[in-house]
């Protein structure tokens, strides 16, 4: 949707561009840039030329010139859209002009007042908004009706034999397919069933290949058809999956046997194969994927999406040479053949990474079969010279009716990827067992449909002079007497795609907190899940929330986490420059979790990064530790970037700490979370030190 957009042209009486001015103003300040169009003495000429211009009128009934409402008539006469603002110092005496087209009536003396200004400023943001999202709709729905237009065009000028099918009849047909079966006219052939027109012996081999997905059935299929006069001839069939208005509809292809079929599939299926593996190479395995989400969208037949990654597999392919390396990676897409389902779709992308597409899957692959791909690794580490070694790393997401692409799902089962490596070396942190996360997954997405999950806050407090109440906003999931932390689901909600719903769910949560606590010095940061990170609509939707309870996005922090970042730097880039666009400011989590996080930082325009547990390890007891994490706070505070440190269970800490000048501290020292935002819990206070400098800190 163009909600973005903030260029509009706004058409205002003659001789009243004064008293629009200070309208004009206000909207400026809000983001939104209006040039006023001052209308003719005598009117607007009736086809309003130029009228596609503008976006939106004031009409003064004390205007001199035409009257706002013969204005009003010749607008709503024009056909355009454009929302007519009536301003009179009478309002009651011209409320039947809404009847007549106009947008609401304002009184006059509402523009005598700030406060009334700034009412009609929202007023008119609000309008705009909306006659956006109408155009675009509207937008939208003429390209879907042209191209069902293009489409009805290419079928009937097509040459070869085409039909649309619905529930076994025809719905449409070109004359190619009329002639093909030896139909008069396309009346003739809608009162006949296809597989009328099949051979007796080959009508359940047809009715079993229309029965499948295009996906599933792929290729031809060979049957003998019958014309209208009774003779039978050989023929291939092929099927398409298409939507008209919304409805879904089977479009088959037709044509005589003729030449050689078998080579001809055999040249086909060359085309779609990767030459070093031969599995399917990047466009058609992710055609299958494509094809995926719109089985899930229109038929909701859920699939499953697996990603493997061999990182040292570019390296190894320079010591091997070009034979040994095409010899290994047939060896290794024999190797997933054999642990995969027969239905499997597996196919190479050009970047080296292999997928795996299991239709019909309706959950998530269990631990079991990803560890026993990744093990694959030892096998093939058998056929490797001494000294060089391979791993293999899984991920899976799942293709869904939420699933907006084929990149973004290779984005989630990367994230997946990356979330796996960290659960092997890390210690556990107390989440489920694997067997219990298809029970998570379920309770999951009902929590996120009933709105069940919980919403705690944790403070922030300043280590500098900064006294404003700061609080980051977090989720927990119930599930009976049990709460789950985010470690022990979140990375689930993103290969389920729900992650964006759950942001929307914590972000409208966090305005109405805003909404209702009117310090104007409180500030949220809420976690964003991957998904969201990914999402073309969220800023747009965020937006407009912000925009519906008057709050500003200065008073939201949109806080990323270092290796969902790391998993889709450019998609994340253009996130954060957007959201700053917008007026957000970014915070980075788990900062320092991977082997340069500073590089990250110069890629990322962030102003805060709140530390990873692992720069702060024994920073007490560890001298080079300590000295380690003096120097990344001083690459920060170089770039203007303030640090957090989260996690602080120790209150002898916070003095270290504001030595080494870290701006703001989080952790059970301070306050554990609460389903309560407690404001004024903290005010100026000073903690000893065993130096003789003694650091400003918050304390209840």
């Amino acid at each position: 949707m163009d909600a973005l957009r903030n260029n509009y042209t706004i058409l205002v009486s003659h001789g009243c561009m004064e008293q629009a001015e200070p309208l004009v103003t206000l909207l400026g300040r809000s983001g939104m840039s209006c040039q006023l169009a001052e209308c003719p003495a005598d009117g607007i000429a009736d086809q309003l030329p130029g009228v596609d211009s503008f976006d939106l009128a004031l009409l003064f009934t004390e205007a001199t010139g035409l009257s706002s409402e013969a204005i009003l008539k010749q607008i709503v006469a024009s056909g355009n859209e454009i929302p007519c603002f009536i301003i009179s110092p009478s309002p009651v005496r011209h409320l039947p002009l809404m009847n007549q087209g106009a947008a609401a009536v304002i009184s006059a003396n509402q523009l005598t007042s700030q406060g009334g200004q700034i009412q009609l400023v929202y007023q008119l943001r609000r309008e705009l908004s909306q006659l956006n999202f109408r155009r675009e709709n509207r937008r939208l729905s003429n390209s879907v009706r042209e191209m069902e237009q293009r489409l009805s065009s290419l079928m009937s000028q097509s040459p070869l034999a085409v039909a649309t099918i619905k529930n076994g009849w025809h719905k449409e047909t070109n004359e190619a397919w009329q002639q093909f079966f030896g139909f008069d006219d396309q009346d003739a052939v809608q009162s006949v069933p296809f597989l009328d027109l099949v051979a007796e012996q080959d009508v359940e081999k047809v009715r079993e290949f229309l029965n499948k997905t295009p996906l599933q059935a792929g290729g031809y299929c060979e049957f003998e058809a019958s014309r209208a006069d009774g003779t039978t001839f050989n023929a291939l069939l092929q099927q398409h999956a298409i939507y008209n208005n919304g409805k879904a509809y089977i479009q088959l292809t037709a044509r005589e046997r003729s030449g050689n079929p078998a080579h001809d599939k055999e040249i086909q299926d060359a085309r779609q194969r990767d030459l070093l593996s031969g599995l399917f190479n990047e466009t058609h395995i992710t055609r299958c994927v494509d094809q995926a989400i719109s089985e899930a969208i229109y038929h909701h037949q859920f699939s499953c999406l697996i990603l493997l990654s061999i990182p040292g597999m570019t390296e190894a392919s320079t010591v091997l040479g070009k034979n040994d390396t095409w010899l290994l990676t047939r060896d290794i897409a024999s190797q997933l053949k054999a642990q995969c389902p027969d239905d499997a779709q597996i196919g190479r992308l050009d970047s080296g990474d292999f997928v795996i597409v299991l239709p019909g899957s309706s959950m998530m692959p269990d631990q079991e079969l990803l560890t026993r791909l990744e093990e694959l690794q030892s096998t093939i580490q058998t056929l490797l010279p001494v000294g060089l070694t391979l791993t293999f790393h899984c991920g899976s997401a799942l293709v869904t009716d939420e699933a907006p692409d084929a990149e973004t799902l290779f984005i989630r089962a990367r994230q997946h990827q990356s979330a796996r490596q960290m659960q092997l070396q890390l210690p556990s942190q107390g989440g489920l067992q694997d067997s219990e996360k298809t029970d998570v997954s379920s309770q999951l997405r009902e929590a996120v449909e009933q709105e069940s999950l919980q919403i705690v806050y944790q403070s922030i407090v300043s280590l500098q002079t900064d006294w404003s109440p700061w609080f980051e906003v977090r989720i927990r999931l119930p599930i009976g007497s049990q709460v789950l932390l985010p470690h022990s689901f979140i990375d689930q909600a993103n290969q389920h795609g729900y992650g964006e719903k759950i942001d929307r769910y914590v972000l409208s949560k966090a305005i109405n907190v805003l909404a209702e606590h009117k310090e104007s010095k409180l500030r949220l940061i809420v976690n964003l899940t991957a998904n969201s990170l990914t999402s073309q609509t969220l800023l747009v939707w965020l937006t407009r929330e912000l925009e519906k309870y008057r709050q500003g996005p200065e008073k939201l922090i949109l806080q990323i986490s270092e290796p969902d970042s790391l998993n889709a730097l450019e998609r994340v880039r253009q996130f954060t420059e957007n959201a700053i666009g917008l007026g957000f400011e970014i915070s980075i989590s788990q900062f320092g979790c991977s082997l340069d996080p500073l590089r990250l930082v110069d890629q990322l325009n962030v102003t805060y990064a709140k530390l990873d547990k692992v720069m702060l390890h024994h920073i007490d007891m560890d001298a080079p530790q300590r000295e380690r994490l003096q120097d990344v706070v001083n690459h920060l505070h170089s770039k203007n970037i303030r640090v957090i440190a989260p996690l602080i269970e120790d209150i002898e800490l916070l003095p270290l700490l504001w030595q080494l000048d870290i701006n703001y501290v989080q952790g059970y020292a301070l306050q554990t979370p609460s389903e309560q935002l407690e404001t004024g819990l903290f005010v100026p206070a000073s903690i000893s030190s065993s130096g003789d400098n003694s650091p400003p800190v918050n304390l209840q």
